[in-house]
């Protein structure tokens, strides 16, 4: 079958699952053994992209169920899948910073997802999970998982921070979510570290948190934050260090002051005890724990 061939048939199988067709077993044979056939051979290098072409018009689709797959496959795999550029030729091929916010909110929602569960393979247990112990072996998985998800979206994180006053709680609350991540990963990798703190993201997380309301969301994010001084410390002293760091680089972007405000706001008891009481923890953290100095 030609190329063309095979993306009508694709896309006709895609239409199919979207309606719910019932496939008996007979059909789920040759489904799969049509989804065989689209593997790539050596001399089609270009192949990913096109796959990815054809699905264009079920973007919305096609990165829910990537997002789905990614979340929900075994750890070994899905290294194995941010390892093949997978994310990056996805990013490359869409260009989702050049369409229009209206409209592809769902699009948007699974590319944030996406990202979000990436970084966090960055993470000290997603590490453990990988069994993947030695200093060495811990830096290069953090320098793949960097250069192959963290600087390929970039330019989307940064249009999604320059588009901060997005309409949708749920929309609004992933990218909070998203900028938590980055936050949190970026004391265990120094060039993670370099890059978030020379981008726009830890001013975009004050701003963003200060504008949110559903309370469930920011309680989380509040716990969050004030783990993360833990982990970074039990991971080791250079990424405490790093950690005091990104603290720094908090308080010079006005989060205490953010914290403050939003206790404030909060005299009608929107939000809840809990909520005070995580505003005001974090708030004598930073204050009694964060040491300053000069770089």
């Amino acid at each position: 079958m030609s190329f063309e061939d095979k993306s009508t048939l694709y896309n006709s199988l895609v239409a199919l699952v979207q309606a719910k067709y019932p496939f008996d077993n007979i059909l789920q044979e040759r489904a799969v053994r049509f989804l065989y056939d689209l593997e790539p051979t050596w001399r089609e290098t270009d192949y990913p992209d096109k796959l990815i072409m054809i699905s264009f018009p079920l973007q919305e689709t096609a990165l829910s169920f990537l997002y789905k797959t990614i979340f929900e496959t075994v750890p070994s795999l899905q290294c194995h899948l941010v390892k093949s550029d997978l994310v990056a030729k996805v990013f490359a091929t869409l260009q989702p910073q050049a369409l229009p916010i209206s409209g592809n909110e769902p699009i948007f929602d699974n590319l944030i997802k996406i990202i979000d569960i990436c970084v966090d393979f960055t993470s000290p247990f997603s590490l453990r999970k990988l069994g993947i112990t030695s200093a060495a072996d811990q830096y290069n998985h953090r320098e793949m998982i960097f250069q192959k998800v963290v600087i390929p979206s970039s330019h989307f994180t940064t249009f999604l921070i320059s588009n901060r006053h997005i309409p949708g709680a749920r929309f609004d609350f992933n990218v909070l979510y998203l900028l938590c991540s980055f936050v949190g990963i970026s004391p265990f990798h120094r060039p993670i570290l370099e890059f978030v703190l020379a981008s726009p993201i830890v001013m975009a997380f004050s701003s963003w948190l200060s504008s949110a309301e559903d309370v469930f969301p920011l309680n989380t994010i509040l716990i969050n934050i004030r783990s993360m001084p833990n982990e970074w410390t039990m991971e080791g002293p250079e990424s405490a260090q790093s950690g005091k760091r990104m603290m720094q680089a908090l308080i010079s972007e006005g989060f205490e002051n953010t914290l403050e405000q939003m206790m404030v706001q909060d005299e009608d008891g929107q939000h809840g005890l809990s909520f005070v009481s995580y505003c005001l923890s974090l708030i004598q953290f930073l204050g009694s724990n964060v040491e300053f100095t000069e770089e």
